[in-house]
Parts: C-alpha cells; sequence; structure tokens
C-alpha cells in the first residue's frame, strides 16, 4: 500500500522532519530563555 507512492512517502517524511527542526528549535529557545524569565 505505501509502495504504489515512494514520492508520497518522500514527502510526508520530509515534511515531519521539518516539523521536528522546528519543534526542536522552538524547544531549544525556550531552554535558552527559562532561566532568564525564571530569574526575572
Amino acid at each position: 500500500m505505501a509502495s504504489d507512492k515512494p514520492e508520497l512517502d518522500l514527502g510526508s517524511l520530509r515534511s515531519f522532519t521539518i516539523a521536528e527542526g522546528i519543534l526542536l528549535l522552538v524547544l531549544g529557545v525556550l531552554a535558552l530563555l527559562f532561566p532568564v524569565i525564571a530569574s526575572a
């Protein structure tokens, strides 16, 4: 079923990788800003 459209799997994998990268980036920024906000 998944082997019928490999390009769809590649596109979904790419979008998932981009979403995961954005999520990790946001979490990294929050981790950097959290001590500043907590100490304020």
